[in-house]
């Protein structure tokens, strides 16, 4: 299943970069991808870059691009079933940078002091 799993992140990676033309999912990164026992079922969980509202925008564009890039992964990679794409964000990635943010924030307080 990790190999799946790696093999779809990849190639959706490769799909959104090369032929979704979406603004609004510029600035993402796939984190992770889960595939569920039967593979069937294929979680993609993005990185989003800004603020609540635009990361609201972008989950919403991954959702109207979502059947095309199930398409194109079809004819991408050979698996008996196509997986059901799912896009999540990935508050865990989040999380890191607001940490990341916080801690350069003390930094820069202590050494203004």
């Amino acid at each position: 299943m990790q190999r799946v799993a790696s093999l779809i992140k990849h190639q959706v990676g490769k799909i959104l970069e090369e032929e979704i033309c979406d603004p609004r999912i510029a600035m993402t990164t796939i984190t992770r991808v889960k595939v569920s026992r039967d593979l069937r079922l294929a979680t993609i969980f993005v990185s989003i870059y800004g603020d609540e509202a635009v990361r609201q925008g972008t989950i919403a564009a991954f959702e109207e691009v979502r059947a095309k890039v199930a398409v194109l992964l079809g004819k991408r990679i050979e698996l008996r079933y196509t997986p059901r794409i799912c896009f999540r964000r990935d508050k865990g990635a989040e999380r890191s940078y607001r940490i990341i943010e916080l801690i350069d924030s003390l930094k820069q307080t202590e050494a203004d002091e």
